[in-house]
């Protein structure tokens, strides 16, 4: 036997041992990078030749079970934006969605959620119409709690739509450098919030509303000049923050087979967010299927129906009480 001896248990972990007794293992970091580098020079040629090759716009939808779930999720938008319409609240597709009825018409082929913005100051009122609206139907449900950081539309417990929380802020007509001034005032009030509960959205809708008063909008004047996300879910990267005329007033584009509510500037609102969105997006940093998608779809098999009962039932629930 060997006094010292290393053994190798991959390419970048080593560990030394003494008389057959492991005394200590390391990693070799460099080799890490140097592999991850390649694997990104790698992902950037792959991209290069799909954008040579490929017209986003024209890209096929999805199939199978994605595309099951595409379309429960865009019947419960329909029937979001049918409520939303009656009862004059303003929504507008965000992120994703947006991008997809601009280019798509509809769902990015490989997206698999939906993500609408709306005002904190409806999110209650919201929650209100659906109980009122649908009182005959218990499976329909608009979640809203920690402070209408967290909103979502449920059927039978499932998540179906996303929403996104947005407030107004009083400086008119910001520029980029006091655009980032206000990205640091929302990372300071979510600061705040993580600071007082140790948690993600634990604060009620007053506690949010006098923090962002005591931090940013002590001054508000009779009208509002810029909107922006709501900074208790800025988990990385940044808010959305936008000049109102540059979202209002809002126009309507199909998605599927229905219209939605879209932001006055979609062309400027996509680009502060992708960049160009009419290219493929890169492979390192695109949307990929959420981690939940295999126990969502599973969940639904195991209650013995499908993605596309579910559809079905929220369309007949559409029927009878919009039509």
């Amino acid at each position: 036997m060997k006094i010292f001896s290393v053994r190798y248990k991959n390419s970048f972990r080593y560990s030394v041992y003494f008389l057959g007794v492991k005394l200590f293992s390391w990693f070799d970091f460099r080799g890490i990078a140097n592999a991850c580098d390649s694997h990104s020079r790698e992902l950037d040629d792959h991209n290069r030749i799909l954008q040579m090759c490929i017209d986003v716009t024209k890209a096929p939808q999805a199939t199978g079970k994605l595309r099951e779930l595409q379309l429960l999720r865009a019947a419960m938008l329909e029937l979001f934006s049918l409520t939303a319409q009656k009862y004059d609240i303003k929504y507008w597709a965000v992120y994703g969605t947006l991008l997809g009825t601009v280019r798509h018409k509809g769902f990015i082929p490989w997206d698999d959620d939906i993500d609408i913005g709306i005002f904190r100051a409806d999110c209650n009122k919201i929650q209100e119409i659906f109980k009122k609206e649908f009182e005959k139907y218990p499976d329909i449900e608009y979640v809203c709690k920690y402070g209408c950081g967290y909103n979502s539309l449920l059927y039978k417990g499932l998540k179906l739509v996303d929403f996104g929380v947005f407030d107004y802020y009083s400086k008119e007509k910001i520029d980029e450098n006091e655009r980032k001034n206000l990205y640091d005032i929302l990372f300071k009030c979510r600061d705040i919030f993580y600071k007082k509960t140790k948690k993600i959205n634990p604060l009620t809708y007053d506690e949010v509303t006098k923090i962002q008063n005591d931090v940013i909008l002590e001054n508000m004047p009779a009208k509002s000049y810029i909107i922006f996300e709501n900074p208790e879910i800025i988990n990385y990267g940044k808010p959305i923050v936008l000049n109102v005329d540059d979202v209002f007033p809002l126009n309507t584009m199909q998605f599927e087979n229905f219209n939605i509510t879209v932001p006055k500037d979609t062309d400027k609102y996509l680009k502060y967010i992708y960049g160009d969105y009419m290219k493929l997006p890169n492979l390192r940093t695109t949307h990929t299927l959420h981690p939940g998608f295999e126990q969502f779809e599973n969940s639904v098999e195991y209650k013995g129906t499908t993605l596309t009962d579910y559809t079905n039932e929220i369309k007949q629930i559409i029927n009878k009480v919009f039509k």
